[in-house]
Parts: structure tokens; sequence; C-alpha cells
């Protein structure tokens, strides 16, 4: 037993030895470990590469819901970055069109309001003398009108005759301007919008009535003008045709008419004058803007004919006309705007002149014990019995046209002018265009 175990004592001390040397290089145990042997000795061991294996398991391994949530919410993060980006800008370019629109449909109706008020306040002396006339059938002719209104007044104080009834034609056709300029508008725009918007049969439809579609807008403008109209309206024919109701001035007037018969006196003539209004401002309104464009197409292509007649001609002034192309922006508008008004004035006036003389029988009367009667007299209530006696006036329901025809046309020319002018300055020619949606980054 003693010679077993000092043969494995041996075996162990042999086989340490054998490991010592191959630890410091093969040396003797004596040597001291040189550098070389120490770079060996601490080296890091060499990376191996990661088994497919562990991979796999990986990627099948268990993630807390938790963190696989956060990761989700992480990935989706620029995605719902982009999209409220999107709403954002789009929620800013639909604000700025509204604000856009806002403005230019108020400028419309400011400059609406400014033109109406002040171009009848200006022609009201003819407004007077053709209420006379209609008043007074015996009356030849507007010289006859005018000494009637005069009647025994001389000098030059008289005039003020002339003049009844300024205060309330001054404030209700600020009123009917605001509502039948700017209604117009906006109920065009917004009509040919949603038909265009709709697209297909819509906006062909929109195309092919495209004039009843713009009388139509007209119509219902005034329909609410003529509302807010007609009180004024109704005092003005009394001031005109009564001399107390002159003399009391605007603001009496109206507190005396109503303390003797209450606020529906007011709008006992609204009838009468929506069946006044409505044709005329319909026929106005549609007439002057389609005046106004074929005259300006019209301009425009003489000026391209002359420039391309002058180029074929060789003369000097070539090159200058033909950089001047269809020349409409060196036309001056203002030619071309009081030509439509006076035309549109003319035809509106012609339309509208038998529901003229209806309102001033009806309402105008001095000899009426109340205004209320306005709606009845010897014409009748329903509007069958008053188009029924116009027609039994036969051409004498165009009393009056001439004095009219002349106001009216030359009020609608110089309205159609400041109009045109206001808005020119006001920058609301044309609506603003729809802003471009800006190029955001691809989802």
């Amino acid at each position: 037993m003693v010679r077993v175990s000092d043969s494995v004592t041996v075996l162990l001390m042999a086989s340490a030895m054998a490991e010592a040397r191959s630890l410091f290089g093969g040396g003797s145990l004596s040597e001291a470990p040189t550098a070389s042997h120490d770079r060996r000795r601490f080296s890091l061991p060499v990376q191996m590469p990661r088994p497919r294996w562990r991979d796999a398991h990986a990627a099948t391994a268990f993630v807390h819901p938790g963190r696989q949530q956060q990761r989700q919410q992480q990935q989706q993060r620029p995605k719902r970055q982009r999209q409220q980006q999107q709403q954002e800008e789009q929620t800013r370019r639909q604000q700025q069109q509204q604000a856009g629109m806002t403005r230019y449909f108020s400028m419309v109706a400011l400059c609406g309001a400014i033109s109406c008020s002040v171009t009848h306040s200006l022609v009201l002396p003819l407004d007077v003398i053709k209420t006379a006339m209609q008043m007074d059938p015996s009356l030849r002719g507007p010289r006859q009108a005018a000494a009637a209104v005069l009647g025994d007044c001389r000098g030059p104080l008289c005039i003020g005759a002339f003049f009844n009834g300024l205060g309330a034609t001054a404030i209700g056709y600020v009123l009917q301007g605001t509502f039948k300029f700017g209604g117009y508008e906006y109920i065009k725009r917004s009509t040919f919008g949603a038909l265009s918007e709709a697209g297909g049969v819509a906006e062909e439809l929109g195309r092919l009535l495209r004039l009843p579609i713009m009388l139509a807008s007209a119509a219902s403008a005034e329909v609410l003008a003529s509302a807010v109209l007609c009180p004024c309206e109704v005092v003005k024919l009394r001031m005109q045709t009564d001399a107390a109701f002159a003399r009391l001035g605007f603001q009496r007037a109206v507190r005396s008419l109503v303390a003797a018969e209450g606020v529906g006196a007011l709008f006992a003539g609204f009838v009468p004058i929506a069946l006044r209004q409505v044709p005329y401002t319909a026929v106005k309104l549609v007439s002057y803007e389609l005046f106004a464009n074929g005259l300006f197409r019209l301009v425009d292509s003489l000026h391209a004919w002359h420039a391309t007649t002058t180029l074929a001609a060789g003369h000097a002034a070539t090159d200058a006309a033909a950089a001047g192309g269809g020349g409409l922006r060196e036309v001056p508008r203002w030619p071309v705007v009081l030509s439509a008004g006076l035309m549109a004035g003319a035809a509106a006036a012609l339309v509208s002149q038998p529901f003229d003389l209806l309102l001033t029988r009806m309402c105008g009367s001095s000899r009426l014990a109340k205004m209320s009667e306005c709606a009845i007299g010897e014409i009748g209530e329903r509007t069958r019995d008053r188009l029924l006696y116009l027609l039994s006036l036969g051409w004498g329901a165009f009393s009056g046209l001439g004095p009219r025809l002349a106001m009216v046309s030359l009020m609608t020319s110089c309205q159609f002018f400041l109009y045109d002018a206001l808005r020119t300055s006001l920058d609301c020619i044309q609506p603003p265009t729809p802003i471009a949606p800006p190029r955001l980054p691809p989802s």
C-alpha cells in the first residue's frame, strides 16, 4: 500500500510540473515569467459566434405584456405624430379659409351698404318727382310734377321739398344694400361651391343652370332685404306725399305712426315692396354681372385684334402692342363699370316699373286714414287682385317711367361705380383662393 501511494504522489507531482511548464512557455520552474508570458497568460479569450438556436430562443422567449405594449407605442409614435401634424395643419387651413371668406362677405356687404345709401340719397329729387307723377295722373311731364312739389313756395330754401324722406332713404338703403349685395354674393357662391364639390351630375347641372341660379340667389337675398327696407320705405312715401308727415322729420314721423297705428303699420306695404324690389334686384344684379363680363371680354378681344393687326402691318408699336397681350389689364375698369351699370339700371327699371306704381298708389296716398289701409284700398288685398289691377291699367302701369328710368339708370351706374371702387380699394374683388396643403413627410 505504501508503494502505491508513493507512485500516485509521484504521478501527481509530474502532472503539476508539466502544467507549470505549459504555463511558463516550456521553461524551467526557476525561470521568471517574461512579458510575452504575461501577454499570453492575461490575453482575452476569443469571441465565439453566437449559436443560432440562442437567437431563435430569444425571439420566442416570454416578454412581459407591459414591455411589449411599450415597444409597440414607441414604434407607432412617429406615425401618430405625423397624423396629428396633418390634422392640425388641415384645421389651421380651414380656419384661415373660413376667416378669409368671412372677411370677403363682410367687405362686400359693407360696400353694398355704402353704395346703395349714397346713390339713393343723391337721386332723391328724381324720386320725389316720380312719386308726384304717379300720385296725380293729371300731371303732364316732370316739369308740372316739380311745380306741384314746390307749390306756392319760392326761393332757394324751397329746394328742401325735393329731399323729403332723406333720412328714411339713407337708413333704409344702408340695411337694404347690406343684405342685397352681401346676401346675393353669399348665396350664389355657396350654391355654386356646393355643386362643384358634389361633382359629377351636380357640377354639370350647375353649369347648365348658371343663369337661373344667379336669378334665384338675387331674388332670395332681396326678400330679406325688402323686409328690412319696408319700414323706412313706407315712412319715406308718406313723407313725400303728406306735407304734415314731411314737417315732422324721420324720427318723429316713425314715432307718430307707431303710436297711432302700431308697429304693424310699418310693414303694411311689405308685399308691394317685395313685388317691386325682387324683380328689380334680380334683373339689376344679374344683368350687371353679365353686361360687365361681356364688355370686358369685348374690350379684351378688340385690344387683341388691334395688337394682331398692328403686328401684321409692321408698325413701330408692334412690340408694345404685342407685350400688352389681351390688354385687359391696360383697360381702366370705370368705363366698363359705368356702361354696364347704365344698361343694368335701365333693364331693372323697365321690369319693375308697374310694381313701383302699385306700391306708390297703395302706400303713398295722403288720403288714407291709416297706413294699414294701404294693403286694401280699391286695389284689393290678394296678390292676384293687384296683378289684375295692373293689367287693367294697360300702358298706364308705366306711368312715370321717364323720370324713374333716368333716376334708376343714373343711380345704378353710379352705385356700381362706387361699389366696384370700394371693393377694389378693400381688395375684395374676388374671394380668397383655397390654401394649398403643405408638403408633409411621407408616412
